[in-house]
């Protein structure tokens, strides 16, 4: 046989088995009738991302395998059914781009023929969103119509509220104008039916702002944090009953069996041989009957019962005031003190006036005490709302650009959308990025809450952190951990943390912006006002002096604002021991301009209340008050601070220093952490153990290079 003739059919003979090796001709033409099948039978054409992705992935799979072994009749027959298809549902999910190539098919180019359409980002209508929203917007009108029995409680009306959020934060910016716009008035006809049906007062769907596409309007709370909206439910308020009944009670003092309690005992007969009469000694002034109410009430009336079978103008020129803790909230003065009193006598309270002490008093007459009955009508006091703090504050930031100030962060309005004039905005040409609301008294807080814009550029605030300062001293900061900002961050602060300034800072780079919706600071109000402020020991550190003229205007607003004069000793004790308190604890940190008004409105009230009570010696003396003493000491004698409380603050100045969740970056920030180290080895290095101070002291040179080098400084 000819050699070139062998090697011809040698040549075929391997490109047969090549041929072989890569596919068989035999078993890919079996598959063809079952992917054609597939293409003919879909009834609903796949209409989001995952199935467009699968149903691509299929013919790919096939034509890689298979397509260099069918005829030419049958690949150009998958590759036609395949356009179709394909065109079928980008066309259903709304994508621009086609993702099959037929040409690139016929041709045997498989790996040109398909495309892979890549995934797209909540809150714009692109491959994920547009086909499974499409999907289910029928359903959704469905739910809105097909309720069977109206939601007729709170958690229910709370519920349907969630779903409704959910779906417009998700695909409202994904469905046509018409869809939107019928979803939005369906939605907004079965909420106001569902408002009436619970009993609610106020209305959580906003259609027009629904059919805008203001979609963190539409409901009222805030879709993007995931939650669904929490409308306040129905308060259904308490008939107000007898509170004080059986309740703690003293007396000034007490004779003839007429102990106090037989005062909310619930019997109001007036005679004494019941055994229901209350009774003072006679030997002194300001006899006074108190009941402690265990809780605090709302009190809308107090019903005082006489004794009537004699003596029923011992009651005459009564007075009753009402306390919330230790301070008094509003009194009552006999209008005829000149007249008996009559069995019983109907006070109306101020509406909303929260008291947790009721006390009876007869001032400036030398007469006995008795009372039939006190009968305080109440409700308990709800417990108010935690108070966002920095609302309507000073606020300050690195600089202002695209009208964004300072103060939309403190605004009361979450709206991360620009467009709604809520959100700040600095400039970009500082390398130092900061936005800081002044609180402008202290407050031990326990929460911040950090609000992000949305619209756009979320992840400016990537890494943002926060400084609580006391005074001009950093106490705490968080930097939030590695990730994309979210839309709302919600941060604790550890227990009695005090603080007056709050700053934001972002890391950089240079060349960014910082940008807020909404910041919010919670304080604890569970202790009294909240920020009533501690101060140090008698050391005027200049701190000190910050905290102490931050406490005038409130003091002074106390002074002013008594509604009527305490009448009797007891109150009168209670005013000089709060005015003595605070001159023993601020009077030595304060400059003459500060002390001058305080001693003078102090001394009016004193004389006052002494003249009515009758007491001949003035218990307050106005010189005295005014010459102070007033040292700012910023250097303080180290006699001031014990020894045990140097060594008790060595882990906390410790921890200061070792738990820097990120070192500061700007001068004032290194300023404020020398500071603050500075302080301590003023008042404290002479008192600790040299293993001690050796130890604060490399970690505070740590810490200080390592910051220096973050700033840039050389020195």
């Amino acid at each position: 046989m000819n050699l070139s003739l062998i090697g011809l059919l040698l040549g075929v003979f391997l490109q047969s088995a090549v041929a072989s090796a890569k596919c068989s001709a035999i078993k890919c033409g079996l598959r063809v009738p079952g992917l054609l099948e597939d293409m003919k039978v879909i009834a609903d054409p796949p209409t989001d991302y995952e199935e467009l992705r699968s149903f691509l992935g299929n013919v790919k799979v096939f034509l890689e395998g298979c397509g260099s072994c069918l005829q030419g009749s049958q690949l150009n027959m998958i590759c036609d059914k395949t356009e179709d298809a394909a065109e079928l549902l980008q066309s259903t999910i709304g994508l621009d781009k086609d993702f099959f190539n037929e040409e690139a098919c016929r041709s045997g180019n498989f790996a040109e023929a398909i495309g892979t359409p890549a995934p797209t980002t909540n809150g714009t209508c692109g491959v994920i969103d547009k086909g499974r929203c499409a999907k289910r917007f029928p359903q959704m009108i469905s739910d809105i119509f097909s309720v069977l029995s109206l939601p007729n409680d709170y958690e229910e009306m709370k519920d349907f509220l969630g779903t409704v959020s959910t779906f417009l934060y998700k695909c409202g910016s994904c469905m046509t104008e018409n869809q939107l716009s019928t979803l939005c008035e369906y939605a907004d006809d079965a909420v106001e039916t569902l408002t009436d049906a619970v009993g609610l007062n106020s209305d959580y769907f906003d259609e027009e702002a629904c059919k805008r596409g203001r979609f963190e309007k539409a409901v009222a709370a805030d879709p993007s944090s995931g939650t669904s909206p929490v409308p306040a439910p129905p308060v259904t308020k308490a008939e107000p009953e007898n509170v004080a009944i059986g309740k703690p009670t003293t007396q000034s003092s007490t004779e003839f069996g007429g102990v106090s309690s037989r005062a909310v005992d619930g019997n109001t007969s007036g005679h004494i041989k019941d055994n229901s009469i209350t009774h003072t000694g006679r030997m002194q002034q300001n006899r006074w009957w108190q009941v402690d109410l265990l809780g605090k009430f709302e009190i809308s009336e107090i019903i005082l019962y006489n004794r009537s079978d004699c003596c029923s103008e011992r009651l005459a020129g009564f007075k009753v005031s009402v306390w919330n803790k230790e301070h008094m909230v509003w009194n009552y003065l006999d209008p005829t003190p000149d007249q008996k009193p009559p069995h019983k006598t109907v006070i109306t309270l101020p509406k909303n006036t929260i008291v947790s002490k009721v006390r009876v008093s007869i001032p400036g007459r030398d007469t006995y005490l008795s009372l039939a009955e006190v009968v305080v009508m109440g409700v308990p006091a709800l417990e108010s709302p935690p108070k966002n703090i920095a609302l309507g504050k000073p606020t300050s930031q690195s600089s202002t650009g695209y009208g964004g100030p300072s103060s939309r962060a403190i605004d009361g309005n979450r709206s991360g959308n620009y467009d709604d004039n809520s959100v700040t905005h600095t400039l970009n040409d500082d390398p130092k990025q900061w936005w800081e609301v002044n609180l402008e008294e202290r407050f031990d807080i326990v929460e911040i809450r950090v609000y992000n814009r949305v619209d756009c550029c979320s992840e400016r605030l990537n890494g943002f952190k926060v400084t609580i300062f006391d005074g001009d001293d950093a106490v705490w900061n968080y930097k939030l951990p590695a990730g994309e900002a979210p839309y709302e961050s919600i941060i604790a602060v550890p227990k009695k943390l005090w603080g007056s300034r709050v700053r934001i800072t972002i890391p950089g780079p240079e060349g960014q912006f910082l940008s807020l919706a909404e910041v919010e600071v919670y304080y604890n109000e569970s202790e009294g006002q909240g920020h009533e402020s501690v101060i140090d020991e008698k050391v005027c550190t200049i701190a000190n002096q910050g905290r102490c003229a931050a406490k005038i205007p409130g003091l002074l607003r106390d002074i002013g604002s008594l509604v009527a004069p305490p009448q009797d000793f007891a109150e009168l004790k209670d005013f000089l021991g709060t005015v003595s308190a605070y001159l023993d604890q601020c009077g030595f940190c304060l400059f003459y301009r500060q002390l001058t008004p305080l001693c003078d409105q102090a001394n009016k009230v004193v004389e006052i209340l002494t003249d009515n009570i009758g007491l001949e010696e003035d218990y307050f003396n106005e010189e005295a008050c005014k010459q102070g003493p007033i040292v700012i000491d910023t250097k303080p004698a180290k006699s001031f601070v014990s020894k045990a409380q140097c060594t008790k603050r060595v882990p906390e100045i410790a921890k200061d220093i070792f738990d820097l969740i990120a070192p500061p970056t700007d001068f004032v920030e290194l300023k404020d952490f020398l500071g603050h180290v500075s302080s301590f080895f003023q008042e404290c290095g002479n008192s600790i153990m040299p293993s001690q101070l050796s130890m604060i002291c490399d970690s505070a040179d740590d810490a200080a290079e390592k910051v220096a080098e973050t700033i840039g400084l050389g020195k």
